[in-house]
């Protein structure tokens, strides 16, 4: 669901590049500063009764992890975000956390350019989250069964191995599609998982859309309203068994009669809705989901939407910062915009394009979505198997949107 946009320059980029060295010295220097400090207080708290090798993903324990995090929120490192400077309907100048997310491939999407062999993607998937571990606050995983290039994984196969192999990242689909698998037992799967991953999932949800998809594997492939619709009662199904033991429910599509879901999860995992369809989707956002999954568009349809989800709001009496807004984006980044440009190429043309450029233009892009609102960007990295890209944002992006 993410695709980059024509870059339009603020009047800061120039003010923010000519200081760039000065800050990236002074960010070293803290960075070095603040490392001795945490290690200190952390060795000092503790007394020295935590130890962990974060070398191999998984071989911190969670009682330390949670020892950690009670004893130094401010510094907890598996928390990873950034304080964003915004401003509010009046201009007045407000502070938000802006989180960023990982989304890897699970296969080939016309992005990522890599042989479509499950040994090397496997192998290059975990360079990349390895990286990605060190950074990001969230793991996130499409929902496909093929596209125009058949080279796919299962959602929730993959996301379950992200789980085991990475135990300090929120875990997220991006997003699933309901006609798949029986909401029933999209409920089962994600309370083992939300047990399994000590309350980490995010339950990214949508309507599908890609026909050829649904036909070649067999399933219906109805109007969009009745795909919402079924959506809707697949939440509607979900919530009911994680709410209640047994649960019942008698809707158009679906139906449970004394069905469990033990162990129900707890808590229960957050509902992202994904879509943007002014009239049902947002409408369903409005009325079921705790997150929303934008599409990217060019920024003046993004402020649409947004304003047709709080008009949606104001209808059911929800206060709309109560919706944690997330957006999807595909990235071609390079120290150089040219070059930049040249990468993407012609995608540069499509209706929702992808960002194209150097980093400085992508911290100046980033800070206006986040003035729209946006709480988390779920980035798609074009680079993939290699990771400098990867590896440029977390230098030269993450640090300046402090």
């Amino acid at each position: 669901m993410s695709s980059p946009t024509t870059i339009t320059t603020p009047p800061g980029r120039l003010a923010r590049l000519a200081d760039f060295a000065f800050r990236r010295r002074r960010l070293v220097l803290a960075a070095w500063i603040a490392a001795f400090v945490v290690a200190f207080g952390v060795a000092s708290q503790l007394g020295g009764d935590y130890k962990a090798d974060y070398s191999t993903p998984g071989s911190e324990s969670k009682a330390a992890r949670d020892r950690l995090a009670d004893r130094f929120p401010a510094q907890n490192p598996f928390t990873i975000d950034v304080v964003w400077q915004a401003r509010d309907a009046d201009g007045a100048a407000t502070t938000r956390r802006i989180e960023f997310g990982y989304n890897p491939p699970s296969g080939q999407r016309g992005v990522e350019q890599f042989e479509p062999d499950a040994r090397t993607f496997v192998r290059d998937l975990q360079q990349a989250l390895d990286v990605a571990s060190q950074s990001f606050s969230s793991f996130w995983v499409s929902d496909h069964l093929m596209t125009a290039q058949p080279f796919r994984m299962e959602c929730w196969t993959q996301l379950t191995w992200i789980a085991a192999r990475y135990p300090g990242q929120m875990l997220g689909h991006i997003v699933l599609a309901n006609s798949f698998r029986q909401p029933s037992l999209t409920a089962k799967i994600a309370a083992t998982l939300q047990a399994f991953s000590q309350g980490r999932l995010i339950l990214g949800y949508g309507a599908g859309w890609l026909e050829r998809e649904y036909l070649a594997y067999g399933y219906e492939f109805p109007s969009p309203a009745v795909r919402i619709a079924q959506m809707v009662e697949g939440i509607q199904v979900i919530r009911a068994m994680w709410r209640e033991a047994p649960a019942s429910f008698e809707g158009r599509y679906y139906t449970i009669d004394g069905a469990y879901c033990e162990p129900r999860p707890e808590p229960p995992p957050p509902i992202m809705i994904g879509g943007d369809g002014e009239k049902l989707t947002l409408r369903a956002v409005a009325e079921h989901a705790d997150w929303w999954n934008a599409i990217n568009r060019p920024l003046p349809v993004l402020q649409q939407k947004i304003e047709a989800l709080e008009a949606h709001c104001r209808a059911v009496g929800r206060d709309p910062a109560t919706i944690k807004k997330t957006l999807s984006r595909t990235v071609f980044l390079k120290r150089d915009r040219a070059e930049a440009e040249t990468w993407a190429g012609s995608r540069l043309q499509d209706a929702n394009p992808p960002f194209a450029g150097e980093p400085a233009q992508l911290v100046d892009h980033l800070q206006e979505l986040a003035d729209l609102g946006f709480d988390q960007f779920q980035m798609v990295f074009a680079g993939f198997p290699d990771t400098t890209d990867l590896r440029l944002f977390v230098d030269e992006v993450m640090p300046w949107v402090a």
